[in-house]
């Protein structure tokens, strides 16, 4: 009769059916997965730039900032000559993502005719900032570098904040309220081994050396510090996204300011190793100045008097300095 092979093939329908739906189902959470896990290799890494100047503490910030696993800083970049970029693009090219790479391989046909003798940033700090802001293994979320402003910063400001926006940049800006103490700091820093900025050693005799800084040379210190103050206030003003703060917020407040910063960058909070550092000046003005007296005195008769009897009442409450430099280079050994 008809009736057996009528429920046989209802049956096999319904088996059928069972196979689709179950299928369907399958097709959707593999789909979701996908999607998700592709959403996640194809995050485009968070870049930043922070903008200091000399003895602003911005190598003990570094230091703490690339304690989180997920930020790589390349550091002070802009002290070197280009061969240093063109080395970099070149050796490092094999260990770097594929976005990292298509941006070296860019960096090196724009900057093809550039001798690597070269320093005039003027020239080349745009695709410098695009190849280091993108040099990633793929492992980092936040990549970023270091750009002090008497390296070639203060003559392109505006035209770097374009940049920063265009390019959707973090900006931080890392100053130094105090320019008193920052001034017989960068004077000090003249006088040691190598010029090294970050001291290694116990003995503090060459730390203690008293500087013959003249009026003139303080007046002309202040004065250039006082224009840089006025381009981070431009930055400040016309960046997309700026955060401001200043090497006495981070000697009294290291932890808090380094979360800060975090949050701002947009990466998860966690312990901040706030590394060694030591006193450098932790006199008076008068133990690390020559002839302070005379000096002091001229200095009174500039527009800086009340500045200067302010910075010296603060003088002893940032007297540290920073050891050294904590983390090491992506890719350390290309460079």
């Amino acid at each position: 009769t008809i009736w057996p092979i009528f429920c046989e093939l209802l049956s096999r329908m319904r088996s059928l059916l069972v196979l689709c739906l179950a299928a369907t189902a399958v097709s959707a959470v593999w789909e979701d997965n996908t999607n998700t896990l592709s959403a996640k290799s194809d995050q485009i890494p968070i870049k930043y730039a922070t903008l200091s100047a000399q003895r602003s503490g911005s190598g003990w910030f570094r230091s703490m900032l690339v304690s989180h696993p997920h930020v790589m800083d390349q550091r002070e970049v802009f002290g070197k000559d280009f061969g240093f970029f063109r080395h970099l693009a070149e050796s490092c090219m094999p260990s770097m993502s594929e976005d990292s790479r298509e941006h070296a391989q860019a960096f090196l046909k724009k900057t093809v005719d550039i001798p690597d003798n070269s320093t005039d940033v003027v020239k080349y700090w745009k695709p410098a900032a695009d190849l280091v802001s993108h040099f990633n293994d793929g492992t980092f979320e936040v990549t970023g570098f270091k750009w002090m402003m008497n390296q070639g910063l203060y003559q392109v400001v505006p035209e770097a904040v374009e940049y920063f926006n265009k390019e959707n940049f973090k900006v931080i800006v890392l100053e130094r309220k105090n320019f008193l103490r920052q001034a017989i700091s960068v004077y000090q820093l003249q006088q040691t081994p190598q010029g090294s900025a970050h001291l290694k050693h116990a003995d503090k005799s060459i730390m203690n050396l008293k500087l013959p800084i003249t009026s003139d040379q303080f007046v002309h210190f202040f004065q250039s510090h006082e224009s840089f103050s006025q381009h981070y206030d431009t930055i400040e003003a016309t960046g997309n996204d700026v955060i401001r703060i200043s090497y006495e917020q981070l000697m009294a407040e290291p932890e808090e300011t380094i979360q800060k910063v975090y949050e701002f960058l947009g990466i998860d909070s966690l312990p901040v190793s706030t590394g060694q550092y030591v006193k450098t000046h932790s006199g008076p003005v008068g133990d690390y100045v020559e002839d302070w007296e005379n000096v002091r005195e001229e200095l009174m008769k500039t527009k800086y008097a009340n500045k200067v009897k302010l910075w010296e009442q603060h003088l002893a409450e940032s007297i540290e300095e920073i050891a050294e430099e904590e983390g090491t280079f992506l890719f350390e050994g290309c460079f």
